[in-house]
């Protein structure tokens, strides 16, 4: 029913909680003792800015080099945030590969295949980081910033195969989520 309430509130409440999931998702990958293996890019060679030392092409290529090396599995997958996937829509060195192709827009999926991975995932979702009672427009930032993380994810995770940034949960009828009606009566 489109104009119900009910399910106007749990679908509102649900992606309050899921954007909460992906903050704290987020917080976990980029906490620098979550992973030993990782690198923050210099002024020169961040993919913010558009020098002949910024090369995303390169990093994500050496990435998967370390991920190969360390835990015997291919990497197929990158997930990056709305900043960095701008950036690397300008960067030259990407835009020289693909300059003379049907359209040479940068999109995730000509990505992926320039970083020979199977996905490229944009995180789009921003929050207030401002305390509660304190919200201005100046506070909205981007969950993902300028982060990208490459990672390598089983098409069929399970305990004890390697796997990244996977939350185990139990499915009931192939729906991750129930959502049970009550009432509380005699509330004044």
């Amino acid at each position: 029913d489109p104009g119900s309430l009910d399910a106007d509130v749990t679908e509102y409440l649900t992606d309050k909680i899921m954007m909460r999931y992906e903050y704290e998702v987020q917080k976990l990958l980029f906490t620098t003792t979550t992973f030993s293996n990782n690198a923050t890019l210099t002024t020169a060679t961040s993919w913010n800015y558009n020098t002949t030392t910024s090369a995303p092409i390169q990093n994500v290529l050496s990435a998967t080099g370390a991920i190969l090396k360390f835990s015997g599995k291919r990497p197929n997958m990158a997930v990056m945030g709305w900043e960095a996937f701008a950036s690397v829509k300008e960067n030259a060195n990407v835009y020289g590969r693909i300059q003379y192709v049907e359209r040479a827009m940068v999109t995730a999926d000509l990505l992926a295949a320039l970083f020979d991975l199977g996905m490229v995932h944009v995180g789009t979702a921003a929050y207030m980081n401002a305390g509660e009672g304190l919200e201005t427009t100046t506070s909205q930032t981007f969950i993902w910033g300028s982060d990208c993380v490459v990672m390598y994810q089983d098409p069929r995770p399970g305990l004890k195969k390697p796997t990244a940034a996977v939350t185990m949960r139990v499915n009931e009828y192939g729906r991750p989520y129930n959502v049970r009606k009550w009432y509380d009566e005699g509330f004044d």
